[in-house]
């Protein structure tokens, strides 16, 4: 999608695991619309060989909307990965390649004249990708291309706040170890954890409890790209009381061109914003946690996307949304919004 402000482009791109994607596609396809999802990371899309493609072969569809899309096919029962694209975005110079066990799909291409690699990851509880396989890519990605590797990676980054259920799993251990080396070597943070080191929300339901399993990575010096990154409700049919999937969507918006956004000084007599600005500094200052070394340049970046929802709904004026995860101060007086002001200045 092309920004309010013309000189400024930004790419909303999605992850969700859809559970089956042929028998409920409509419904899916309705809710990425929805959604104004740009590019799409799709898992479990169960997609199988026919007498056209064999297993471990790659699907070009037209999906016959807004979308073209990108399958693995492996088997009409489980797993499988797909990548989707806008019509409208003009991508160019595709390379793709694929796992033949549906598991993983890599396409590099451009989009608004800007690189971009994008790793779907589906990290199935059968077959675990193995994940050092992938330590050399970063070899191959030019310095200005935005990394983003996105999916289902069925483990939690974070014990305590990232699920609901007290139990123990030792293979999960493994899977996150596995994962946090992956992360490091090539030097990718979690999005919706850099934005919000306090917050509990999950992305994963069933009978025995909720899970954060559902990520974005993007490159640490890529982060400030960021406007946005969303955990959305979770999606229900049109025609029906039920869920269309037991996972729920993710999304980040990446602005990829126009001028590095400035903040508003006018939004320091927006009371609702200075509030919730203050109260997320006061909240992460109090938190215990040890990630408090590195969890500040994510703030920062998630003080700017707060800003900047703020200045758009200025500019665009819509009915107040209450968040459930944050907590409001009592009102802010001038030296609390003077301190707020110096600590804009300094930290964006």
């Amino acid at each position: 999608m092309t920004d309010s402000n013309e000189d400024q482009r930004i790419l909303t791109i999605l992850s969700w695991n859809v559970n089956g994607f042929n028998r409920k596609r409509s419904e899916v396809l309705h809710h990425l619309s929805l959604l104004k999802a740009d590019v799409v990371f799709l898992q479990e899309t169960h997609v199988g060989p026919d007498r056209i493609y064999s297993t471990g072969s790659i699907k070009i569809q037209d999906l016959g909307c807004d979308y073209m899309a990108v399958f693995t096919v492996f088997k009409g029962s489980s797993r499988g990965v797909a990548i989707l694209f806008k019509k409208n975005l003009r991508c160019g110079g595709f390379n793709v390649n694929c796992d033949g066990k549906g598991r993983f799909i890599i396409i590099s291409c451009q989009i608004w004249g800007h690189d971009f690699v994008f790793i779907n990851m589906y990290n199935s509880n059968e077959e675990k990708i193995k994940l050092t396989d992938f330590t050399q890519i970063s070899t191959y990605i030019p310095h200005s291309a935005h990394l983003v590797v996105g999916g289902d990676f069925n483990t939690v980054m974070d014990a305590d706040l990232d699920k609901t259920s007290n139990l123990r799993n030792r293979s999960h251990r493994k899977t996150f170890d596995a994962l946090r080396c992956f992360l490091e070597n090539l030097s990718l943070v979690d999005v919706w954890r850099c934005l919000y080191p306090e917050a509990k929300s999950f992305t994963y339901f069933n009978g025995k409890g909720q899970s954060r399993l559902d990520y974005f990575f993007l490159q640490t010096h890529n982060l400030t790209s960021v406007t946005a990154c969303n955990i959305h409700k979770r999606p229900m049919y049109s025609d029906k009381v039920e869920f269309v999937s037991d996972h729920t969507p993710v999304s980040i918006q990446i602005q990829t061109d126009g001028p590095k956004w400035q903040f508003d000084s006018c939004l320091l007599e927006d009371k609702a914003c200075t509030e919730q600005l203050s109260s997320i500094i006061k909240k992460i200052s109090q938190m215990n946690t040890k990630r408090n070394e590195n969890m500040w340049p994510g703030v920062k970046v998630r003080l700017v996307c707060e800003a900047i929802a703020f200045q758009r709904q200025r500019s665009h004026p819509k009915p107040s949304r209450h968040s459930e995860m944050i907590e409001l101060p009592q009102e802010m007086d001038q030296r609390g919004r003077a301190f707020l002001f110096l600590l804009l200045f300094f930290f964006l």
